[in-house]
């Protein structure tokens, strides 16, 4: 990047440029790792401990993913149906560190969520920095249908370089995915929730009412696009321009939603929290307030809300989610008088067709017999042996100790 210096003393002005570092964790040209990159991301995890003043007792390494058996049972696929279970505003992930927020004094993360090459499932993998102890958080994350691993140091191991090689693994595993994206519990932002695109757009609005023409400008977006989580990342460097740039018309585009059928009513309102969450960030026609940037989706079923900013004003507001411009809203499949229990009963599988991926595990978790395991959690000590603890659908748990050849 070129910029001109100015000296002070004379006024001579010389042109300087320097090369700003690489943001991409693979080369887009050869595909190797960008080694620089992980290095200086797993430097940013040992100054995160450092910046917070944590005992080494506090930091541990934490994955979350979904038990295997339920979501091959419940069709879970795909990064992005496993990404919404995972992360969702109702979602374990998203409850089990709510749980544990309201029990720790400082509940602090970094790391990554990425598709697991196996499968192409969402997978959390995370620096903690939290007085909780072990078995605290395993209370917070045993819950279905959560496989929850926490991997604590070595009393004598570094708790700099322990959080480095942390940070550096799960840097791996976002660079080998083929989705994934960074999260921080502290972060100041990154693409449009970013501090300086928040900046951008409050320039815009103040020009706008200074008579300025030239519009707004356009939202960047994180690498994940698809992303339902509103999460701060670091800035990876691959942001791409949002919906809004370039149009002009008074309208803002629809929100088009497939035109699904249902079997119930959930089936449909998931669906279209769904669809708005996959617009956060970009401009929408909002009823009775023109165009305007959809910010947040909240809420469950009927109490679905969007915050959006309107362009006609310089404050956020909340709207139902029925006042967004949509197109083709899923609907609920019209009952069928012709089938009986019986022939419903025959196949719980095909009954299952046309839910939502949380609709289907739910369904799933209610047909499972009382000892089927519905939720497990490993702590592996810095010694190398382990602690499984499983959860059972009728509320036991049994805690053991693997044996070393299994």
């Amino acid at each position: 990047m070129q910029y001109e210096h100015v000296d002070e003393a004379t006024g001579e002005v010389t042109p300087q440029s320097f090369t700003r570092p690489c943001r991409r964790t693979r080369c887009p040209v050869c595909g190797a790792l960008n080694v620089p990159y992980k290095s200086s991301y797993g430097q940013h995890a040992a100054d995160f401990v450092e910046l917070i003043g944590a005992h080494s007792t506090e930091v541990k390494f934490l994955s979350v993913s979904l038990l295997k058996e339920w979501a091959d049972e419940a069709g879970i696929d795909e990064w992005e149906d496993s990404y919404q279970v995972l992360t969702g505003d109702s979602g374990p992930w998203s409850k089990g560190r709510r749980r544990a927020n309201e029990r720790a004094r400082f509940f602090e993360f970094l790391g990554v969520v990425s598709a697991r090459p196996s499968d192409g499932r969402a997978h959390v993998h995370v620096v903690l920095v939290t007085d909780l102890s072990v078995e605290q958080i395993k209370e917070a994350f045993l819950r279905f249908p959560l496989d929850g691993h926490v991997k604590t140091k070595a009393p004598k191991e570094s708790t700099e370089k322990f959080a480095a090689n942390c940070a550096e693994y799960a840097f791996k595993n976002h660079a080998e995915s083929p989705s994934a994206r960074f999260t921080s519990s502290r972060g100041r932002g990154a693409g449009y929730h970013s501090d300086r695109a928040v900046e951008r757009r409050r320039e815009a609005a103040e020009r706008q009412d200074d008579g300025d023409q030239r519009g707004r400008e356009g939202v960047e977006q994180t690498n994940d696009t698809k992303g339902v989580e509103n999460e701060a990342a670091p800035a990876n460097g691959n942001g791409q321009k949002g919906d809004t740039e370039g149009q002009t018309t008074e309208r803002g585009p629809p929100v088009n939603m497939k035109g699904q059928t249902y079997r119930t009513r959930e089936g449909v309102m998931h669906a279209v929290r769904h669809y708005l969450s996959r617009r956060v960030g970009t401009t929408v026609h909002v009823n009775g307030r023109g165009r305007a940037e959809l910010l947040q989706v909240k809420g469950e079923s009927e109490d679905l809300r969007c915050v959006v900013a309107p362009q006609i004003t310089d404050e956020a507001v909340t709207v139902a989610w029925s006042e967004i411009y949509t197109r083709n809203v899923p609907t609920v499949e019209a009952p069928d008088s012709t089938s009986t229990d019986s022939d419903r009963s025959m196949n719980d599988t095909t009954a299952d067709d046309g839910l939502g991926p949380n609709e289907r595990l739910q369904r799933a978790r209610e047909r499972a017999d009382g000892d089927r395991v519905v939720s497990r959690f490993t702590h592996e000590r810095h010694d190398g042996t382990r602690e499984i603890t499983e959860k059972y659908a009728d509320g036991t748990t049994n805690t053991f100790t693997p044996d070393e050849d299994e």
